[in-house]
């Protein structure tokens, strides 16, 4: 695909939509986005894949919309995982330090780290990340990069992402039904991350907060470190579902009032008029009101930032977030969300847009690409010296030295 320009392919598999961008990175380090394919989503229910035909047609679909538009041919795609199966923990094991006087080596340093990732597994599960935190020497806690110091234990500190394998599976053989090579899969929120999340965020302490149509994915930074991953199975398609129901329509004309209409607070949504529903086959029907659909809008929302808030509660994170949360997917476009997630978190929210590329504006101005983005950003990371520190599964050498290379 290629040739000898340095270009990379990122595959958003979601619930809704598959996305797939095309970039391209200059000798500066600068990426430009050549392309971008966007196509309705089918085969797929809270991210995992329920038809396999026809969520490979679909990613066909978008493969060959980004084709047309960069005239390159896709040959292999990083590409986002997420779902209910995906499960998340922290893990930590302690070595002895090979020679106390020359103090730790790489070489301890990747043995404590596989030690960490020696955990026992369901045989249904397997690792997709580990993610290096920290390490400590004897009673020295929290070193970032123990190379050189002396002592005689050395404990390495990872968090370990998991998913089920079938799961996994799925979407990596629709992937080559749609005639493509999978270079590696990443979990959704770790991709976007890498495209809306500034430094001094994750220094300072950061939910970044990703809203899909099938689940709700949120990462926790401190240090920037990932301390803390998890899925909520709350999406935009349940307030579809939700709108549809209330306010007895077809779900795609549910959704339509949705986009155009929506608002997350009732206070925005001004008067009480009607609503017109396009398409309806019941035109006149009572209580098709703005008021009506920001109430619903507004208490499944509510709901969706309550279980955020109660998570970090529950995990100890919630009093390290300096910075706030950080919005992005589909569902941050609501009208009104920020402010209502910061009215039930009693966080700072600011909406999140890819940021560190230049060509397509719809790209670079729209939240519905921050996990496309970063798997592009993720690719290119890996092909390197400014390593990423998210690592595929079996890379616990690479990750500790990426985790090396960002502190020295």
């Amino acid at each position: 695909m290629t040739g000898t320009r340095n270009i990379i392919a990122g595959l958003d598999v979601g619930t809704t939509k598959i996305c797939v961008i095309v970039a391209e990175r200059a000798d500066n380090g600068d990426i430009r986005i050549l392309g971008v394919g966007l196509h309705p989503s089918r085969g797929l229910r809270k991210g995992e894949v329920v038809n396999i035909n026809q969520t490979a047609e679909s990613i066909r679909a978008a493969v060959d919309k980004a084709e047309n538009i960069c005239e390159f041919e896709i040959g292999s795609v990083y590409a986002g995982i997420a779902g209910g199966h995906i499960e998340s923990f922290n893990s930590r094991a302690v070595i002895p330090i090979a020679n106390a006087v020359l103090g730790v080596t790489e070489k301890d340093m990747i043995r404590a780290g596989k030690a960490a990732q020696t955990v026992a597994l369901p045989r249904d599960r397997e690792i997709i990340h580990t993610i290096p935190q920290a390490f400590s020497v004897d009673s020295h806690r929290g070193i970032l990069n123990p190379e050189g110091k002396q002592g005689i234990r050395l404990e390495a500190q990872v968090h370990l992402i998991t998913g089920r394998v079938a799961a996994l599976q799925d979407i990596i053989n629709c992937i080559r039904q749609a005639g493509l090579d999978v270079s590696d899969i990443v979990l959704q929120q770790l991709a976007s991350s890498l495209a809306v999340l500034r430094k001094e965020e994750q220094e300072a302490g950061v939910v970044l907060v990703d809203i899909g149509g099938g689940t709700t994915d949120y990462v926790f930074f401190r240090d920037e470190i990932v301390h803390h991953t998890r899925i909520i199975s709350v999406g935009g398609d349940h307030l579809t579902n939700d709108i549809s129901l209330g306010m007895r329509l077809l779900i795609p004309q549910a959704e339509e009032l949705k986009k155009r209409d929506g608002q997350a607070l009732c206070e925005l949504a001004g008067d009480n008029s009607e609503l017109s529903v396009p398409g309806a086959l019941y035109r006149h029907a009572p209580g098709r009101t703005h008021q009506k659909l920001c109430r619903i809008i507004e208490a499944r929302m509510t709901e969706l930032f309550q279980l955020l808030r109660d998570d970090l509660e529950a995990e100890g994170h919630f009093n390290l977030i300096g910075s706030g949360l950080v919005l992005t997917g589909g569902g941050s476009l609501l009208k009104g969300i920020d402010i209502l997630a910061a009215r039930v978190t009693g966080l700072p929210v600011r909406i999140g847009t890819p940021t560190g590329i230049s060509g397509l504006r719809e790209v670079i101005d729209n939240p519905i690409y921050s996990t496309t983005v970063g798997l592009v950003k993720y690719g290119f990371s890996m092909d390197s010296s400014h390593h990423s520190v998210i690592t595929g599964s079996g890379g616990m050498l690479r990750g500790v030295k990426n985790l090396i290379d960002r502190y020295l």
